[in-house]
């Protein structure tokens, strides 16, 4: 099928977009072999190896693209929780192994053969991995026998694996095994496991590996016969052909930063045969070497989970520790047994796509084996009509939601899971119209699309879990074959895990344990793959003091786990990130961010809108730790506290009661409404705050999910150097201007107001603001279903009754243009009553305050000696069983005026009685009633003067005896009001109109006397600003050096004198990577610092060339050699070649 609503833009990006993928296949000369569609990739590369961390939740471990996870003796490789320092384990490894029978040529010969050495036969085992230790190393010594990355995967110039929050690290055009992945810009997207862009947890890490040199079966002097996986293909250089086994690794890991899966990371591996041979028998295993403490291990065979705890839950100085866990999760199938492996009443499923043999079959049980198991494994789901390869029958083709008949309509119909092959639907942002290849929207299950061959894990026979082991590695060492349990003695290896044994418990204490997870022997026939997954759980448990060795927090942690395994590897993910700039100042930190967040749609629920605000979190460590100071029901510290929230204003608020996880639940703020920019006072000039930005959806309460956030991820070094900061993270350091500089100057002024709001002009990031700029503020008006409605009915002026929505505010640049046609910024009103933030633009915010509906703000005497009482109330009109207020019909500002002139006459003309009340008709007064908000133009012989328009005013005759009188403190006696003209002169019985067309806004009752000659009464009212409305401001200056505000002696070093460390020092986990800070403040932006020693020795000489908003200078107090500087008396020269010189001193106290 195809979509028939696209545009043409579409279809020209789409022939670029399919150029793009033509040339990135000839160019990169990408070969897919096999049903399953394996790249072809070269021989790995051992100058390829790089490492990184999976960092994006509580769990803290270092990767290397060779497959090794964690690595002992590197102390913060593996931590628990991030940030604390303390190792969990001393490595991680994948071993895939084999047993093969092989002819004196090097082919493979039938597994249940039995060769004879005699005629240069042999069996060979294999224990294919990537290991810091213990491993068969080349005799060059340059390089070990096992795994080493694949390139096309990474980028090169790049220090890290490819990782899903730094863009930097994917490969630049495109990944080998995905090169259409790119986007309309030609930039690499993320390689995702459901498709282009595609970033389904929150982190992600992503890399290929081969065995290719591993050389040990092509060694000379050996009894063994040689072995060549892909003999026809030779390594760089040509001495030896492509060595191992010919396995091919992807390998991906997943975090997750909800609170429910946020000590947990997935590792999931795609293994693949890519030797010309098929294999009867391999075993895919796990390897876990664990380094709590005194450690105990026992594990678990009905939840496929190991755990590994210290012996009394104390590490070294008494420091608490958890426990760490490993869950197995997915095993390699058989598809060709005749066996229900995994009885789930399917047999032999195969994630093989059928192709063109794909077909539809009405008959819901074909393909099912056992109906009872099936309905059991897969309940609720019952069979039905299917497409013959989606054996679990659960991917779901498009909905026709209008019934139009027709082809897919991407305004109207649901997707579902027929998103074609690069895994993105209409939803998606990076969405850009129909996959080329027509897979979109076809109506058949493709490769690629959820739920279906490699997205859905059932769609496999697995075998499960065959083995466990678990040894102590203080016994099981040395250099004997009959005894080292290492990768280096393959087949003692092979006999650990090929006879299906389990040897559970580790429970003697103070030992150092290795746990190995095996499943198979499985057959993998050439250019065909199979799965393996594990998981790393950490839990506060505390298993050496319950029975059995229990862990209940870590059972209920496994269930989440198996949950988001059973889900595809899917979980709900928080909104998207935003991104996050800081701008410090002096004693301030500004904090901006943008509105991406707020576009996001959830996959894991059909892509609805769950986007619900933001929290803005502060800290003066790198981890937030100091700032997870919210902790659940057991004491866990779980939540960051924020130091700003801003909810989104849609009545989902208080806390998400639905989910109370560990007897905690997600505050989900108090309606604030949304905000863009955030000052924190808070701080001291000089120090480090770490800030993160994370936005935070609604949950599923009908699921009992819990709301998510996003993670806030800067990753340091060994050494405790910053080398990554994610985009909704910023690190800021306030400081004071450049000596001699001002800010920017800004002129504003209102040209014409009738709204009761106000607007002030705020520098946010003088950079970016640009002198001689000039700027007009106006507002548009939308009627809506207020009196305002009703009240036009009856054909009331534009110009006089005011239009209740004032709907957005819209800045112009006017610098070079009055007709506004140039807007720079629209913002959507908000109409609090209280102060606002609009979005920055040029460096500026402006901040709003508007009124949903016209109040009334106060009433007074403008002679304050006045002492006569009023009782003011808003005029009323019928309104269902009630009354409604007419004031938003006329929300102006009036005021009263009494006179000794008798021949002022009530607006009423004709007697009539409106809404029960008697007006008396053509009375003489002797006040008036004057609008203030509308003026028109009188000639006094001389020029025209503005001067206010006068109001409707009418009398009440209240105690109905037909005349004006007035008695003090009579609740019976008249009174007037007043209001506004409508010129149409139309009758409106039933409202507060008289026969004259009045609208009235304000009724008075004057208790205590009457007002005498020369007395003023005002009434003002709070509105909306209107269309009329208009407000401009200009730069007259933009921040600059003004040499008479230059004063070099303002320069200070801070602290003086230096005592050991200060608060400036950034929090470090290591006390020995506590680096010094000395600042130098109120500096010219431009200068040279020199410091020397009393007898005039230079230590270090620092260039400053800072912006003109920065007047500060870090010290890291070390000489120019590097050498720190030792306790004394220094002096320090400021030069600047305009301003002068300021020579000072410091101390250094020991």
């Amino acid at each position: 099928m195809s979509i028939k609503k696209i545009n043409l833009s579409k279809r020209i990006f789409f022939i670029i977009l399919l150029l793009n993928f033509v040339n990135i296949c000839f160019g990169q000369s990408v070969n897919l072999i096999g049903p399953q569609k394996i790249p072809d990739d070269p021989s790995a590369e051992t100058t390829a190896r790089r490492w990184w961390f999976m960092d994006g939740n509580r769990v803290w471990l270092k990767f290397f693209n060779d497959g090794m996870l964690g690595n002992w003796p590197d102390p913060l490789s593996s931590i628990w929780p991030k940030g604390s320092g303390i190792n969990m384990n001393d490595g991680l490894a994948v071993v895939v192994q084999s047993k093969l029978n092989v002819s004196p040529d090097g082919v493979p010969l039938p597994s249940d053969y039995i060769p004879d050495t005699s005629k240069g036969e042999g069996t060979l085992y294999f224990c294919q991995t990537y290991f810091r230790e213990d491993m068969d190393v080349d005799p060059s010594g340059a390089f070990n026998w096992g795994f080493y990355p694949v390139t096309g995967y990474l980028n090169l110039d790049q220090d890290k694996p490819a990782i899903s929050n730094d863009p930097n690290s994917w490969p630049i055009g495109g990944w080998a095994d995905a090169p259409d992945f790119i986007d309309d810009k030609g930039i690499t997207e993320w390689n995702g496991y459901f498709g282009r862009g595609k970033t389904n947890a929150d982190l992600e890490g992503y890399f290929i590996t081969n065995d290719a040199w591993d050389l040990e079966f092509q060694q000379e002097n050996t009894s063994l016969p040689p072995f060549y996986p892909r003999p026809n293909l030779f390594l760089p250089g040509g001495k030896y052909k492509w060595g191992g086994l010919g396995i091919r690794i992807g390998a991906r890991l997943f975090q997750w930063a909800h609170p429910q899966v946020q000590d947990v990371v997935f590792i999931h591996y795609d293994i693949s045969n890519i030797s010309d041979y098929n294999y009867d028998k391999i075993i895919l295993s796990f390897y876990i070497d664990s380094g709590i403490g005194d450690d105990l291990s026992t594990m678990d065979k009905t939840l496929n989970m190991c755990w590994i705890f210290d012996d009394n839950g104390l590490g070294g100085g008494n420091q608490k520790l958890g426990i760490m866990a490993f869950a197995f999760l997915e095993s390699p199938g058989i598809e060709n047994d005749n066996t229900d492996n995994d009885d789930d009443g399917l047999t032999d499923e195969s994630r093989v796509p059928l192709g063109n043999l794909e077909r539809w079959t009405d008959d819901p049980n074909e393909g099912i084996t056992d109906i009872a198991k099936f309905e059991e494994f897969y309940y609720p789901r019952k069979p039905k009509a299917h497409w013959i390869g989606d054996e679990n029958q659960n991917w779901r083709t498009w909905e026709d939601v209008d019934s139009s008949g027709g082809n897919f309509d991407v305004t109207t119909d649901n997707i579902n899971d027929d998103v074609g092959s690069d895994g993105v639907q209409p939803s998606d942002l990076n969405y850009f119209g129909p996959d080329p290849d027509g897979t979109e929207a076809n109506g058949r299950p493709d490769d690629g699309e959820p739920n279906y061959n490699r997205t859905d894990k059932d769609e496999s026979d697995q075998i499960g879990l065959t083995s466990y082991q678990a040894w102590n590695r203080n016994i099981y060492k040395g250099f004997d074959p009959n005894k080292d349990r290492h990768f280096r003695y393959d087949e003692l290896f092979w006999g650990l895990t090929s006879k299906g044994e389990f040897n559970p418990n580790l429970l003697d204490g103070k030992i150092n344990p290795i746990e190995l997870f095996a499943s198979g022997p499985v057959p993998i026939d050439s250019w065909r793959k199979e799965r393996f997954s594990i998981a790393e759980l950490h839990t506060w448990d505390t298993p050496f003091q319950e029975p059995n060795f229990a862990a209940p927090l870590l059972f209920v942690l496994k269930k989440t786990v198996q949950q988001v395994y059973n889900s595809n590897y899917q979980f709900a993910k928080p909104p998207l990130k935003p991104k996050l700039t800081a701008i410090p100042g002096d004693g301030k930190v500004i904090l901006l961010w943008d509105d991406l967040s707020e576009k996001s749609k959830e996959p894991y629920f059909d892509y609805i809108e769950d986007f619900e605000g933001y929290k803005l979190v502060k800290s003066t460590e790198p981890f937030f730790e100091d700032s997870r100071s919210i902790t659940d029901g057991f004491g866990t510290e779980t939540f960051l506290k924020p130091i700003a929230q801003y909810d989104l204003k849609d009545g989902i608020k208080d806390f998400a009661d639905w989910n109370v996880y560990n007897g905690v639940s997600y505050y989900l703020g108090d309606d604030s409404g949304l905000e863009h920019f955030y000052v924190d006072k808070d701080v001291i000039n000089g120090r480090t705050y770490y800030y993160a930005l994370v936005a935070y959806d609604f949950g599923k309460k009908e699921f009992g999910l819990s709301p998510s956030e996003n993670t806030a991820t800067i990753t340091l070094n060994e050494v405790d150097s910053i080398t990554f900061v994610d985009k909704n993270c910023v690190v800021a350091v306030p400081h004071v201007l450049a000596n001699g500089y001002v800010e920017s100057e800004i002129d504003s002024n209102w040209i014409s107001k009738d709204g009761a709001g106000e607007i002030t002009v705020k520098r946010i990031n003088e950079g970016e603001i640009v002198e001689g700029k000039k700027y007009t503020v106006k507002f548009t008006e939308l009627r809506k279903d207020y009196d305002l409605k009703k009240a036009q009915s009856y054909g009331l002026t534009d110009d006089k009754i005011f239009q209740i929505e004032n709907d957005s505010l819209i800045v112009f640049d006017v610098t070079n243009d009055s007709t506004l046609t140039d807007t720079v910024y629209v913002h959507s009103m908000e109409s609090s009553g209280s102060e606002f933030n609009t979005e920055r633009f040029d460096g500026l915010t402006l901040g709003v305050t508007n009124f949903a509906t016209p109040v009334m703000d106060q009433y007074y005497w403008e002679d304050p000696q006045t002492k006569i009482t009023v009782f003011v109330e808003e005029a009323k009109k019928p309104e269902g069983n009630g009354f409604a207020s007419t004031l938003p019909n006329a929300p102006w500002d009036y005021s009263v005026h009494f006179t000794a002139d008798s021949n002022y006459k009530a607006t009423l003309q004709r007697f009539g009685v409106i809404t029960g009340l008697n007006f008396l008709p053509g009375q003489k007064l002797n006040f008036y009633a004057v609008n203030h908000n509308f003026n028109h133009k009188i000639y006094n012989g001389t020029d025209s003067i503005e001067v206010p328009d006068t109001a409707a005013i009418s009398i009440v005759d209240a105690n109905k005896n037909g005349v004006m009188d007035w008695n003090a403190n009579d609740p019976f006696s008249d009174y007037l009001m007043i209001g506004e003209f409508d010129s149409k002169k139309r009758i409106a019985n039933g409202d507060f109109f008289d026969v004259d067309n009045c609208v009235y806004a304000y009724s008075l009752r004057f208790l205590d006397e009457w007002p005498k000659a020369g007395d003023v009464f005002h009434i003002k009212t709070n509105r909306p600003f209107r269309g009329t409305d208009k407000y401009n401001f200009e730069i007259t200056k933009s921040v600059e050096l003004d040499k008479s505000k230059v004063d070099l002696n303002l320069i200070k070093v801070v602290p003086n004198p230096y005592k050991a460390t200060n608060e400036m020092e950034p929090n470090v986990r290591q006390g020995l990577h506590q680096r010094r800070r000395l600042m130098f403040t109120h500096i010219p932006a431009d200068c040279k610092i020199t410091i020397f020693t009393l007898n005039g020795f230079v230590v270090d000489e620092i260039f400053v060339d800072n912006p003109p908003s920065d007047g500060k200078v870090i010290w890291d107090m070390q000489s120019k050699e590097g050498l720190e500087i030792s306790y004394g008396l220094y002096i320090y020269k400021v030069e600047n070649k305009q301003l002068g010189e300021k020579i000072g001193k410091f101390a250094v106290i020991k």
